[in-house]
């Protein structure tokens, strides 16, 4: 009886995978660029809550607007501050991961620091919404550029104050021969990424949830070879 049952467990189990329902994904290339960020654990997390991904690459702007527009049903790596500007989302509380975000300026201008930060302008980088905080405190900022590598141009320039991105920045910096030119400090403390659904999947959230705390804290994925 008991060799029974695990059998129709495992053949029930196996079924509700086979039926899985299919989320759209946006996923932006400049945003998986991060050395933490594994799309593998995304999908494993995703297969635990019994949902299949449709990987759909999109810019990040699009991925944050498409995704409260209903047009995609899942968002990766968005600050908390992203989170609460947004409509029409929910987030997975618990977050893929954690990055630390710097200050990136010019040796040649002023050295900008948490503390006069507002006395600076910022280049914000479209789609990232790193900056959407300091937008609402009425922080001085240009129109947003698109691309991570225009914004430390424009920097290099002088037309613009500072950068906000990770620490990964420092590497676009070298590519670019800017190493010299351009210096950095990290602004307080680690920020978490969140994945966030359109809201009609709310009802998902408490089973993704516990998926995400195996994958992403206990970092067990049951489908690794």
């Amino acid at each position: 009886m008991y060799f029974k049952v695990i059998c129709f467990l495992f053949a029930f189990n196996m079924c509700q995978f086979a039926n899985a329902e299919t989320l759209r994904v946006g996923v932006a290339s400049d945003l998986v660029t991060f050395r933490d960020f594994s799309m593998g654990k995304v999908e494993c997390a995703f297969k635990l809550a019994g949902y299949d991904l449709d990987v759909i690459e999109l810019p990040i702007e699009r991925n944050y607007q498409s995704v409260q527009a209903g047009v995609i049903d899942v968002d990766l790596l968005r600050v908390e501050a992203a989170v609460k500007s947004a409509k029409n989302i929910v987030p997975i509380p618990t977050p893929i991961f954690s990055v630390e975000k710097w200050i990136y300026y010019r040796h040649k201008g002023s050295k900008v620091t948490p503390e006069n930060m507002k006395s600076h302008v910022l280049i914000p980088i479209i789609g990232v919404h790193y900056y959407d905080k300091y937008k609402k405190q009425g922080y001085p900022m240009l129109n947003s550029v698109v691309a991570l590598d225009s914004a430390f141009k424009m920097l290099n320039a002088g037309r613009g104050d500072y950068v906000l991105w990770t620490q990964d920045g420092k590497e676009i910096v070298t590519s670019l021969g800017l190493e010299e030119f351009i210096g950095q400090v990290q602004l307080g403390k680690p920020e978490p990424l969140y994945t966030v659904l359109n809201e009609r999947h709310k009802d998902k959230i408490p089973q993704l949830n516990l998926a995400y705390e195996r994958v992403f804290v206990r970092n067990d994925c049951p489908f690794n070879d």
